[in-house]
């Protein structure tokens, strides 16, 4: 399956090496503006990946180079900037979303850390 990547941290660069591995074809990946983790552009870099960090992901410009890939789904794990609808019908298959927390209970950032400041028993992670 041919895939566009967009994430941030551990979680994100452990899964992209989990698909590598799986044998999908990743397009590239789509870094944040301000990534909180080196991890994801150094797999890639190794990798020999395309890396793209855009400062709007839904400007007309990256939706057609996006376009212009061809993938078949779109993933994002712990991407920060909210997706419209042109980014969003870019591939057949979609854009697949992960979330680390429950929604809508807990959106945003950190939301492990207040699942536990909260006392929560159980997490969750929203796809």
């Amino acid at each position: 399956m041919r895939i566009l990547y967009f994430g941030d941290g551990e979680w994100a660069t452990n899964s992209l090496l989990r698909l590598i591995q799986d044998g999908h074809e990743l397009l590239g990946v789509v870094l944040r503006v301000s990534p909180t983790d080196p991890g994801l552009r150094l797999e890639s870099e190794q990798l020999r990946l395309p890396i793209f960090q855009p400062q709007q992901v839904n400007d007309k410009e990256f939706v057609d180079q996006v376009m212009a890939l061809k993938p078949d789904v779109n993933l994002s794990c712990s991407y920060n900037q909210i997706l419209r609808r042109p980014i969003l019908e870019t591939a057949p298959l979609g854009f697949i979303n992960f979330h680390a927390g429950k929604l809508p209970a807990y959106r945003g950032r950190n939301v492990i850390n207040w699942a536990i400041i909260n006392g929560e028993h159980e997490i969750g992670i929203t796809a």
